[in-house]
């Protein structure tokens, strides 16, 4: 993944409803539930699931 700096066109000030939800989690890493988080709620990787239908 990018930093945050890297990535053109990112700006963290255009979210700011991207609150905290439990230190130190935000709303945005809350919902990631297919992603895999450290203790600081930084992705580290996908969990790819398969659905049957």
């Amino acid at each position: 993944m990018a930093d945050e700096d890297d990535v053109p066109g990112w700006s963290r000030s255009k979210f700011p409803y991207w609150i905290t939800q439990h230190d130190p989690c935000e709303t945005r890493e809350v919902v990631l539930q297919s992603v895999v988080q450290d203790a600081h709620c930084a992705a580290r990787a996908s969990i790819v699931a398969t659905v049957a239908v």
